[in-house]
C-alpha cells in the first residue's frame, strides 16, 4: 500500500495528477476507518501535495467529502480550509471535526470574511476562535455567531458585541436570544432593546432563577437611572434656554453641544422655549424626514449655519440616512429668508395660541 502511494505521487502532469486526486481519494474514502494513523498520514501527504496541481472544481469535490469524515487527515483537512477560494475552504470550516482550536483561530485571524462567516456556522465554536470572530468579523459574520446556539463567547467577547450592537439593531435583537449571556454584560445590552427584544432576553435568563432574579433587580436600577438622568437634562435643558433668553449664553453654543451629543428632546425643548412656542410642536418637527420645518425655525431663531450643521448631522445619525442629506440640508438652509422663516414662527404662535384659546373654552 505505502510503495504504491509512494509511487503515484511521483506522477507530474496535470492531468494525471488531477486523476491521481480522484484515484487516492476514492481509495482513502472507501476505508478510512479501517487504516491505521499512518496510512491516514501517508494518505493526506499524498492528497496534499496533489492540491496545487489540481482544478478548483476537484478540490471542491475533495473538500465536501473530507469535511464529514471523522478520520480525515489533520494536514490534509487543514490545507483546504486554509485556501484563498471560500467555495473550497467553506465546506471544512463549516463541518470538519478534525480541525483543532488553533488551526481555527490561525485561519480566522488571516482569511477573508467569507472564511469568518463559514467558521460562524460551525456546530460548535469554542471561545478562542469567537474572540477571533467578534473581534474581526463584520455585520454578517457577527449576527451569524450570535445566532448559533453552539458557539461560546468569554466575558470579552460579549462585551465586545455589546459595544458593537448599539448601532446594529439586528445584533441587538440575536443578543436577545443568549441566555448564556453573563448577568453585567446583559445589563448593558438591556437599555438599548426594544421592547420585544428586553422582554424576550429576560425570560430566558429568567429560567435560571439567581441569574433572572439579579437581572430583574439591575434592570429596575437602570430604568431609574435612565429616569432620574433624563429629569436632570431637563432640567438642565429649561436652564439653557433661560440662558439664551436671558442673553447669557450662546444659541448657537447650546446648539452644537445638545446635537453633538443626540439629546433631540433637550435640543427641542430648548428651541420650543426660546422660540415661545409649545414643546411638542418642536418635537414633532425635529426628526421629521423633511427637514424644512425644523430648517424654518432654526432660521427664524437666527441660528448660525455651523450650528444648524450640527442639527442636520443629529438627524442624519438618528434617522440613518447618508451624509449627503446634512450636507444639502444645511446648504439650503443658508437660503433660507429670514423675513419669511420669522412669518412662519408667527403663524406657529398664532396656531399654538387659538389651540390653546379653544381647549379652555
Amino acid at each position: 500500500m505505502i510503495d504504491e502511494l509512494t509511487s503515484l505521487a511521483r506522477e507530474k502532469s496535470s492531468e494525471k495528477r488531477r486523476e491521481l486526486l480522484g484515484r487516492v481519494s476514492d481509495l482513502f474514502f472507501d476505508g478510512a476507518e479501517n487504516y491505521t494513523d499512518q496510512e491516514a498520514v501517508l494518505f493526506g501527504d499524498v492528497l496534499t501535495s496533489l492540491l496545487d496541481d489540481v482544478d478548483t472544481d476537484s478540490k471542491v469535490d475533495l473538500s465536501t467529502k473530507l469535511a464529514v469524515e471523522d478520520h480525515a487527515p489533520h494536514q490534509l483537512a487543514k490545507a483546504l480550509a486554509e485556501d484563498e477560494d471560500i467555495a473550497v475552504a467553506s465546506p471544512v470550516l463549516q463541518h470538519s471535526k478534525v480541525l483543532k482550536d488553533e488551526d481555527i483561530v490561525e485561519i480566522a485571524k488571516q482569511r477573508s470574511q467569507h472564511h469568518l462567516l463559514a467558521i460562524s456556522k460551525r456546530e460548535e465554536i469554542a471561545e478562542v476562535v469567537t474572540d477571533v470572530l467578534v473581534e474581526r468579523g463584520e455585520k454578517q459574520v457577527l449576527e451569524s455567531v450570535v445566532q448559533n446556539q453552539g458557539a461560546a463567547f468569554s466575558q470579552t467577547g460579549f462585551a465586545t458585541l455589546a459595544d458593537k450592537a448599539v448601532a446594529d439593531d439586528s445584533l441587538k435583537d440575536a443578543l436577545s436570544h443568549r441566555a448564556d449571556m453573563p448577568v453585567e454584560i446583559a445589563q448593558r445590552v438591556l437599555p438599548v432593546l426594544s421592547r420585544d427584544a428586553r422582554s424576550r432576553l429576560l425570560e430566558l435568563m429568567s429560567k435560571d432563577p439567581e441569574k433572572g432574579a439579579k437581572l430583574v433587580h439591575m434592570a429596575r436600577d437602570a430604568s431609574e437611572r435612565q429616569r432620574l438622568l433624563a429629569k436632570k437634562r431637563r432640567l438642565e435643558a429649561k436652564v439653557m434656554a433661560e440662558d439664551i433668553k436671558g442673553g447669557r449664553a450662546s444659541i448657537n453654543d447650546i446648539v452644537c453641544k445638545l446635537a453633538d451629543a443626540n439629546r433631540v428632546p433637550d435640543l427641542s425643548l430648548v428651541l420650543a422655549t426660546v422660540a415661545e412656542v409649545p414643546a411638542n410642536v418642536v418635537t414633532n418637527i425635529a426628526l421629521k424626514p423633511d427637514g424644512e420645518p425644523i430648517a424654518m425655525l432654526c432660521r427664524a431663531l437666527d441660528v448660525a449655519p455651523d450650528a444648524f450643521r450640527s442639527i442636520a448631522e443629529m438627524r442624519s445619525r438618528r434617522l440613518k440616512a447618508p451624509s449627503s442629506l446634512a450636507r444639502q440640508l444645511t446648504m439650503d438652509y443658508m437660503s433660507i429668508n429670514k423675513a419669511n422663516a420669522e412669518r412662519a414662527l408667527r403663524f406657529i404662535r398664532m396656531r399654538a395660541t387659538m389651540g390653546n384659546d379653544e381647549a379652555a373654552a
